[in-house]
């Protein structure tokens, strides 16, 4: 009995640990990079399948890792900053992220890190920024393998 209890409760604790996967993707019940994430909580996966999503201020508020599947894009339009990430322990891996905004007012980039911790950004390729990765007062944060064009 003592032995199922113990089952039980690493069942319980490993689902919320783990959180669910959430897909993006034109043939999906959800479509949008923005969609998913009003959906996600802490722990949640988002997997973005392959096309391109004209979404631009994505902001990220939440620890959720989002991966892209064979480099999806996500296009600024030359007028926005693309990803925003203000939460701690996010991590971004797989994407395509192009053509952010340009200004000399505001430091747009292709993904900034604003005041968070444990961020992880890995594996991307950034074509088009003003900054491709721009940390502001990122702690303890790991950027490695991605790819900055123009």
């Amino acid at each position: 009995m003592k032995f199922l209890f113990l089952i039980l409760i690493f069942l319980f604790t490993t689902k919320l640990v783990c959180g669910k996967n959430i897909r993006v993707g034109p043939f999906n019940s959800v479509r949008t990079i923005k969609h998913a994430l009003e959906l996600a909580v802490d722990n949640d996966t988002i997997s973005i399948q392959s096309g391109i999503y004209k979404e631009k201020n994505i902001v990220i508020s939440k620890r959720v890792t989002l991966i892209g599947n064979n480099y999806p894009v996500i296009d600024g339009e030359y007028r926005f900053e693309v990803l925003t990430i203000k939460a701690n322990g996010v991590v971004i891996e797989g994407l395509k992220v192009i053509n952010s905004g340009i200004s000399s007012m505001d430091d747009f980039a292709g993904i900034r890190i604003s005041e968070s911790k444990y961020v992880v950004i890995r594996n991307n390729i950034l074509i088009n920024t003003f900054f491709g990765i721009y940390t502001q007062f990122g702690a303890n944060c790991f950027i490695e393998g991605n790819k900055i064009i123009g």
